[in-house]
């Protein structure tokens, strides 16, 4: 006899309103996996796909940053007049946006 644990048992519910086009494409994708819309639903929801995608957000932006930091350096340091207190600072920019990365991987 098949019988489910009563407390694995799914019979909560929660609706969530999205568009036409969203839940076709809910459902391609859980079709895809061979799963039910719900089940695709709720393991992609304990997943925490959307902290993902925050932390993705962060990184590029820190990247960015870093980026801007090492091309201010490298052009000041072809200019005439270095100002070491200024390439410093520049270096500590640098230091802190690695760092940065570093904490959201």
């Amino acid at each position: 006899m098949n019988t489910i644990n009563p407390a694995k048992r799914r019979n909560e519910t929660i609706t969530i309103r999205c568009t036409r086009h969203e839940k076709s494409v809910i459902g391609q994708k859980a079709a895809k996996q061979g799963k039910t819309i719900s089940t695709y639903a709720v393991n992609a929801a304990l997943a925490g796909k959307e902290t993902h995608r925050e932390k993705d957000k962060r990184m590029a932006k820190d990247l960015v940053e870093l980026t801007q930091g090492l091309n201010d350096c490298y052009r000041y340091m072809h200019c005439e007049n270095i100002d070491m207190e200024a390439l410093k600072g520049m270096f500590g920019r640098i230091m802190e946006g690695a760092g940065k990365l570093w904490e959201n991987l």
